[in-house]
Order: C-alpha cells, then structure tokens, then sequence
C-alpha cells in the first residue's frame, strides 16, 4: 500500500488522529491539487477548486481536530473516504 493511501486511511478513520503534522497535511493537499498561499502571519491557506471552504493550517504545529474536519469535509465532497463496510 502506498504512503498516499495508508495517510487517507489513517485521515479517514474515526477517531480523528490528533498527531498530523503541518508538513505531512500540506505535502497530502498539494497531492490533491489544492492550491496554497500565504496567510497571515504563519498561517498557510489551502483551497480546492469549486469547494466552498478555505482550508487554513497553522505552521509549525500539529493539524487541529476543526482543521481535520474540515479536510475530513473536502474528502468527502471529493468521494476520497472509503466506505466503513469496506
């Protein structure tokens, strides 16, 4: 199994892992193709195309349970989570 893979599962399982790190999330939504800019300060914008919600992650820190969630989101607008029977 990939690398790419075993971080989408481990994304997409419940609970929701509290030990993702900026670089390894911005490194995951790059390969999704989302777009990423500067923010304020030391906080890195990331946008998908035709998704309505802006992805903002904090350097230098671990992902936060509502940041997660939101990427929880964009994966399931993207049809990325596996089913939980599978």
């Amino acid at each position: 199994m990939s690398k790419f893979m075993k971080f989408l599962l481990r994304l997409c399982r419940d609970p929701i892992p509290n030990d993702i790190t900026f670089d390894e999330m911005a490194r995951f939504l790059k390969s999704i193709k989302c777009s990423m800019r500067k923010g304020g300060g030391s906080h890195m914008q990331f946008k998908y195309p035709g998704f309505y919600k802006t992805i903002t992650l904090m350097e230098d820190t671990n992902i936060r349970k509502y940041q997660l969630e939101d990427i929880r989101e964009l994966l399931d607008h993207l049809n990325m989570c596996p089913e939980e029977n599978e």
